[in-house]
């Protein structure tokens, strides 16, 4: 296996809009130790910056074993109750399998920083759908992690995969409906599949009913799919769950105003070859875009898979995809401020950083996992967002 040095324990980036300033931070742990005491680890490197700037957060995503789950979520309550943080915000626990020697990964967050009470975060509980609601003069946005489609009060639900994705879209309307939104205001889906290649198929079709349902179709401009991710990963038994970020107060002059990307000089559109999904979507308010990029690996504009069997070429290919996509925005790799990189296997991970080596490409804040890509033959698959300045 090719080592390069690993990247530093903690990546924050910071973008100051009027209103607020968006927070990106990414805390890796800096030793090695049972889930609990990597919870004591993280969360001791973390709690300090979002006191220190005042943050409130609106995403916070965990990648670790599952096994771990049940420590570590201990652990994150000892850590922040004990410091004064809400211990009880809704979050986002997922296996992505470690690539080394911890448990758990890494947390990554994204939060704000309110310039002068102009924005506020608050938490809306909801048994199937919390939601974390950032709102200001004009604008509102939520986001809504871990939405299952798991009937617990039925047994025979469990492995039921047909009925848990028919339900997870259903569950995502009920919570947009909350706030007077629908479908056609959802800027970014993150969905997680504990068998993955088992019934990718499926869960395309279902996703593409759902949204010609809603009036969402592949053709014309508006309204658009969501950028999206569809990666293996889980939290418990459940076998789907989707993270969601929707936008709301589309007739204010201050709203969130998204801009879809549907091809790139690489890559056209996806569901040219089956998949509801826009390849990013630029989500722009107060100066800046932030660009959502959807799951990306390598494939071509036929909607082909590239290089089958050579990881590398497929990291290589990943990437000027994605640089691609981000030079059309007006931006480039130095842009990204988040995102998960995930590998089929150690291997392709092993590539993926040789890539960056031999490119001499300074590390990304990007976290890297295992877990199955959509396609048996593909190794590697990136998403990330990266916030530009307009």
């Amino acid at each position: 296996m090719i080592t390069t040095n690993p990247p530093s324990q903690t990546d924050i980036k910071e973008y100051p809009r009027i209103s607020y300033t968006d927070c990106y931070i990414t805390v890796r742990p800096s030793l090695t130790g049972t889930a609990a005491e990597l919870a004591e680890d993280l969360y001791g490197q973390l709690i300090p910056i979002l006191k220190e700037k005042q943050i409130q957060v609106i995403q916070e995503k965990v990648h670790g074993n599952v096994e771990a789950r049940e420590a570590f979520d201990m652990g994150r309550q000892r850590a922040l109750g004990n410091s004064g943080l809400d211990c009880y915000l809704p979050y986002t626990y997922l296996e992505g399998r470690s690539l080394g020697p911890q448990e758990v990964t890494s947390i990554q967050i994204w939060g704000v920083r309110s310039h002068d009470g102009a924005a506020t975060v608050r938490t809306d509980d909801s048994e199937i759908s919390p939601a974390r609601v950032l709102e200001g003069e004009g604008f509102q946005l939520v986001y809504c992690p871990r939405i299952h489609g798991f009937d617990e009060s039925n047994p025979g639900d469990k492995g039921c995969v047909t009925r848990q994705c028919e339900m997870v879209f259903d569950r995502i309307e009920e919570a947009m409906s909350r706030y007077d939104l629908t479908l056609h205001d959802v800027a970014r889906t993150w969905f997680y599949s504990r068998r993955l290649l088992d019934w990718y198929g499926e869960f395309n079709c279902i996703r593409t009913k759902h949204f010609k349902e809603a009036g969402i179709y592949a053709t014309g401009k508006d309204p658009v799919f969501p950028a999206s991710t569809g990666i293996q990963g889980r939290f418990s038994d459940e076998e789907i769950f989707v993270d969601v970020l929707g936008l709301g107060k589309g007739g204010s002059e201050n709203a969130f105003r998204m801009e879809q990307v549907v091809t790139t000089s690489r890559q056209h559109q996806a569901f040219g070859y089956g998949s509801a999904f826009s390849r990013a979507m630029a989500v722009c308010h107060e100066g800046f875009r932030a660009v959502y990029v959807s799951g990306t690996a390598s494939i071509n504009t036929r909607g082909e898979s590239t290089y089958i069997g050579n990881a590398e070429m497929q990291a290589l290919d990943t990437l000027l995809n994605i640089a691609a996509l981000l030079g059309d925005q007006g931006g480039g790799l130095a842009d990204v401020c988040t995102g998960t990189v995930y590998c089929k296997n150690r291997e392709a991970y092993a590539a993926y950083r040789s890539v960056l080596q031999k490119l001499r490409i300074a590390d990304m804040p990007l976290v890297c996992v295992e877990a199955d890509v959509c396609r048996h033959e593909l190794l590697i698959e990136i998403e990330l967002v990266a916030v530009i300045k307009e």
